[in-house]
């Protein structure tokens, strides 16, 4: 394997900024010191005497802060000018971590604008692929890393990487801390602790494979871009072992550094591809939420039924718009306004473009842990720093519930009358008026969720939106949303973007909703039994949903 890489003769060292586990911490300023009472005055030296030079110490800069040189070459090929070629081989024995085996990923732009892209295997360090009816092609290296012992040997493009191999300048990949090896895996824990690669600046697609089955924090170069990675659902069954993948994260400082926070620790491999050159890319959306808009595992590999499966509405959102349009799931159990800005928001702010959209649900964990008021401050602030970098901010107040199927001022209501959300309510309230004050975009999902659940009655939303053990005739969780249930929050919010689209609304900065496709907008249909004992139908034009897996390559 050919490990080839330049450090540059006179680098420039980056400040060194100490993090734990996965955010950032602010340096600590050294006291100063406070001379005694019985300090002897400093002597001024004469003509004769030099004085003495206390350095200055210098600080050491971490192994992957210090800069790196790249060429270009050795990790994309790009070849614009196809006409008349219908077959075009590269030789890739130059790319870095070239491998007998090895795979890259082709990228062709055909003549009727559509794109085609596949992965190849070299041979005797080439690949040749047809590129008739194409205007450019492109090749970028596909990094395959596992991670400490394997009980197998590792395939042919795959490249081991254990404890010992420590990141440096001269090593392309490798860990930095105290890393322990596992059976088919590491374990990260620790302050700094991190698998890295390096790669020139730029978007990338990451996909991980944990170890382990807990809750983890999954962070990029410091910042989160998965919360609740492998936390178990209720009831949910499906594939293991859980892969996270990331779309266009943003490195910059030539390393892609993958580090562990919360519970889960253990990791198994990690896999990296160069976001297209030639490809537009997508437009992304950023969820911010608690454990009802958060991801659940393992992944179902079926719908489910009414009334089964944990699910967050996020992680659903993907059902209704089309594959040109990313989506990356930050929501996070247990989290409020202030909490879930302290912890994940750096990810939004490094990742997102000018043009993404930030769609924020908080205000139900809001009432536990904080106020009105400082919910607001926190959601202003983000705000704030979502437009100052070109970011489409979008608000939504929480659903309705019916753990908390009360009125405004906390009186419990009959089985067909609306809730309000009772003690939520006043945040509710306090999300649709910050909205109001900031111009900013607005979905209401309390108040179409309580005109809904309403109609359908208590006893429907508790069966099929939450989660119902339908052979005890027990309710499971009157709080968190069934599978049934996240789908019915998520097509509202879909539907509202898509309206909100359509009509060419534009916020208080004069952003528009625009570059998001959505599926057709259909008649949908949900069977309830009325008041009266009479099975009705509840017909609403939504967005349809389309069942597509959360989180995988596509």
């Amino acid at each position: 394997m050919r490990l080839k890489t330049r450090s540059l003769a006179a680098a420039l060292f980056l400040s060194a900024a100490l993090f734990t586990g996965c955010k950032e911490a602010e340096e600590t300023p050294a006291p100063t010191p406070v001379p005694t009472a019985t300090a002897a005055p400093t002597a001024t030296p004469t003509a004769t005497e030099a004085p003495t030079l206390t350095p200055t110490p210098t600080e050491v800069p971490k192994s992957y802060e210090i800069p790196r040189e790249f060429i270009e070459s050795d990790y994309l090929y790009l070849n614009d000018d196809l006409s008349g070629v219908d077959e075009l081989t590269v030789d890739v024995s130059n790319m870095a971590c070239y491998k007998e085996g090895a795979l890259y990923q082709v990228t062709l732009l055909k003549t009727d604008g559509s794109f085609e892209e596949m992965d190849m295997t070299e041979v005797s360090g080439k690949i040749t692929f047809s590129v008739r009816d194409c205007v450019k092609a492109e090749v970028s290296p596909i990094f395959r890393f596992v991670l400490g012992k394997r009980t197998e040997t590792p395939e042919a493009s795959e490249i081991n990487v254990v404890a010992k191999d420590v990141y440096s300048v001269e090593n392309l990949y490798g860990f930095y801390g105290k890393v322990e090896n596992l059976k088919n895996g590491v374990h990260l824990k620790g302050s700094d602790v991190c698998f890295i690669a390096a790669v020139p600046d730029g978007f990338y697609n990451v996909n991980i494979t944990k170890y382990g089955t807990g809750r983890s924090l999954v962070c990029i170069n410091g910042e989160a871009l998965g919360c609740n990675v492998g936390i178990d659902g209720s009831g949910r069954t499906g594939l293991k072992p859980y892969d996270y993948y990331m779309e266009d994260a943003f490195v910059t400082g030539g390393t892609l550094r993958v580090s562990l926070g919360e519970k889960d620790y253990d990791l198994s491999a990690v896999e990296i591809r160069r976001s297209s050159t030639i490809r537009p890319r997508k437009t992304h959306l950023y969820l911010a939420g608690d454990s009802t808009c958060s991801a659940y595992y393992p992944i179902e590999t079926k719908i489910p039924k009414a009334g089964t499966y944990r699910t967050g509405w996020g992680q659903v959102l993907n059902q209704f718009l089309t594959g040109d349009v990313a989506i990356t799931n930050l929501g996070a159990g247990g989290t409020y306004a202030k909490s879930w800005c302290e912890s994940a928001f750096g990810g939004v702010l490094q990742n997102a473009q000018p043009g993404d959209y930030f769609i924020i649900m908080h205000g139900i964990n809001d009432q536990s842990y904080s106020s009105v008021e400082e919910m607001r401050s926190y959601l202003t602030s983000m705000i704030d720093a979502c437009r100052e970098k070109g970011i489409i901010p979008v608000l939504c107040t929480p659903m309705q519930t019916a753990k908390f199927w009360r009125s405004g001022k906390g009186k419990d209501l009959g089985e067909f009358e609306a809730p309000e959300g009772g003690g939520k309510a006043a945040f509710m309230d306090g999300i649709r008026a910050l909205a109001k004050e900031k111009g900013v975009f607005l979905i209401d999902v309390a108040s179409i969720t309580s005109e809904q659940y309403g109609i359908l009655g208590k006893t429907f939303v508790t069966q099929n939106f939450h989660l119902y053990n339908s052979f005890k005739g027990t309710e499971e969780d009157t709080l968190h949303l069934s599978y049934a249930g996240a789908v019915n929050v998520a097509s509202v919010i879909a539907t509202e973007l898509y309206r909100l689209q359509t009509a060419g609304t534009t916020d208080a900065v004069g952003a528009a909703v625009t570059g998001l496709t959505f599926n057709p907008m259909s008649v949908q249909a949900i069977t309830y039994t009325n008041q009266n004992g009479k099975e009705c139908v509840l017909e609403s034009d939504r967005i349809e949903c389309i069942y597509r897996r959360y989180n995988v390559r596509e």
